[in-house]
């Protein structure tokens, strides 16, 4: 492309994006939720995410799993959010926590997020929050490689930051996290939500201790340029034979594998 068209089109969406987060801001988009969650949505990006995870209740079937075998085992729970993003996920972990009134429950979240930017509005957004206060770690860090540095393409749509290289995406160099050495002191995960934008065809295969103390996996998979085959089958030998399709669209699968 020559390069006055790129600088053009990169301008244009600056702008427009400018221009919805200023509308969004100006209306003020927060509600209080009667758990004491505050939501907040800036963004046309948050207002997309917040309506498949807290209105079309995309995950409640994978969490409400979890949240029943924390009730089993004592009343502890564990789930670890890969791809954080600004919170929805782990806030709807609280709310429905409240809803089952297991607010008693010894519950750990352990947050990871890739993107610089999108991390300092997600600690700005759970911080405080009354359904998650003192049951949380959040870092920021690549997921898929267990050690190095890798590339995230930041964007001002957050929903469509990835390690993939996007036109008129800002590279920035980050840290992988090693997950094993993260959930070391977990004897068992009740649920993993992973949501990487095509790096899960990297993480699965990379972590086969991690899955086998798993006892549940919800992922989004990117099926443009992935290798799903060989993904199932890491899953499967990790013990994660049951597979229910929560979300079909075509390319964007969430899947729930179980054992």
């Amino acid at each position: 492309m020559p390069p006055f068209k790129e600088l053009r089109d990169k301008l244009q969406f600056r702008i427009k994006n400018r221009v919805h987060a200023c509308a969004l801001k100006a209306l003020n988009l927060t509600h209080t939720l009667p758990s004491g969650t505050t939501i907040q949505v800036e963004s046309y990006a948050d207002w997309t995410i917040y309506n498949d995870i807290f209105v079309d209740g995309e995950y409640d079937p994978a969490i409400t799993l979890a949240l029943s075998k924390g009730k089993q085992r004592a009343g502890s729970v564990a789930i670890l959010d890969l791809g954080a993003n600004v919170g929805f996920f782990s806030l709807r972990v609280g709310e429905l926590l409240f809803r089952e009134k297991m607010q008693e429950c010894k519950t750990e979240l352990i947050l990871v997020e890739g993107s610089p930017a999108v991390f300092h509005k997600l600690k700005e957004r759970i911080s405080g929050q009354p359904t998650l206060e003192g049951r949380f770690r959040a870092l920021n860090g690549l997921v898929g490689q267990r050690t190095g540095t890798g590339t995230i393409y930041e964007f001002s749509y957050h929903g469509l930051i990835s390690t993939v290289p996007r036109r008129l995406a800002r590279p920035e160099r980050v840290d992988f996290v090693d997950l094993d050495g993260l959930c070391k002191g977990l004897p068992r995960l009740d649920l993993i939500k992973c949501d990487i934008e095509g790096a899960e065809e990297i993480f699965i295969p990379n972590y086969p201790e991690l899955l086998r103390k798993t006892d549940s996996i919800v992922i989004e998979f990117h099926h443009v340029g992935i290798k799903y085959e060989e993904c199932l089958r890491c899953l499967a030998e990790a013990g994660l034979t049951k597979r229910q399709i929560l979300v079909d669209k075509k390319i964007v699968t969430t899947e729930l594998f179980t054992r």
